[in-house]
Order: C-alpha cells, then structure tokens, then sequence
C-alpha cells in the first residue's frame, strides 16, 4: 500500500533532498571556495537560470555541470533553490535614486555586465557576470560585493571608487532588470 501511495505524487520534496546531498556543501555562507559559491537567501533566482546553470555549469569556477541528475531532477532542485532564494520586496525608491543608480551602473557596471543587465558586456569574461535579469541581488549583497569584490572574478571592489550613495542607487536600480 505504501508505495502505491508513494507513487500517486512527487516525492516529498526531492528538491530538497538534492539539494543538501549535491549543493549544500559549496552553497553556504562563509563557504572557501574561488570564485565562493552565491548563498541563494541573497538573490532573487529564476528556475530557468538555475536548470541552465546544473546543465552547463559555470566556466573558471568549482560549478561543474551535473549530468548525474536527470531534467526533471534538475528542475526539482530548480524550484527548491527558487523556493529558498530572496522574495520580491516592495520598496519606494525615490526617483533621483534610481536615476542614479542608472547613471552609475551604465558608466561603471555596463561594460562588464551589460547595458541591460544580461552579463553580456565587452569582452569574454570567465567566470562571467551574472544575468541580473535572471540572477539578482538583493541590495545588501550588492553593496557588499561592491565593497569587497568578488575573487576568483574580475570583480573588484568598488570600496574607493563609489560613494556609499552611489552604491546604494546602483544596488536599487540592478534590483529593476529581474522581471517577476
């Protein structure tokens, strides 16, 4: 009887248990890793960005493709990560703010990243940018990598270069690429 039942539904939460067997043990906070993996509670992640990543990987980091898991598999886990990432927070942004953080993200941040946000910007970067469309930081985060960089990247940090102002608008308006 127990494994008709078992049968009739998904298993309890697969994602879930792929995730602590697979991903877990890089994709924690303080984890040593160069480039470190992202901890998911401080992005905003789409499923479709993460079944692409455990298809493909992550060139010039530790992020390898996970053949071992199946499609379905991959989007379970995919759902579970979505589930565990940062949730939409309704801010009011005054405009100024996000003028400039528009101004400051098109001057500093777009030739790396994009003009519009997709990772895209000159060059072939390894590890590449992230696709903020897909992939986006909640403003504290981004204020931390603007201050620390990121290494093991080609991000570096912005600690002496940007006001703390400037910072903050650039953080609100990466926040506008991810579109619900």
């Amino acid at each position: 009887m127990f494994i008709a039942l078992f049968g009739l539904g998904e298993r309890p939460q697969i994602g879930k248990i792929i995730f602590e067997r697979e991903c877990l043990s890089c994709h924690f906070k303080g984890n040593n890793l160069k480039p470190p993996a992202p901890v998911f509670s401080e992005y905003r992640i789409k499923p479709e960005y993460v079944v692409e990543i455990l298809k493909n990987g992550v060139e010039g980091t530790s992020m390898r493709p996970f053949d071992n898991l199946t499609d379905k598999e991959k989007w379970e886990v995919a759902k579970f990560i979505s589930s565990i990432s940062a949730k939409k927070e309704t801010l009011n942004i005054d405009k100024d703010i996000v003028s400039r953080g528009r101004y400051v993200y098109e001057t500093v941040c777009s030739p790396c990243h994009g003009i519009n946000g997709d990772g895209k910007g000159l060059g072939n970067l390894i590890p590449p940018p992230p696709d903020f469309r897909r992939f986006n930081p909640v403003p504290s985060a981004t204020i931390r990598i603007l201050n620390e960089g990121i290494e093991g990247t080609n991000m570096y940090s912005f600690k002496d270069i940007l006001s703390e102002e400037d910072k903050r608008a650039v953080a609100y308006y990466i926040l506008l690429f991810y579109d619900e």
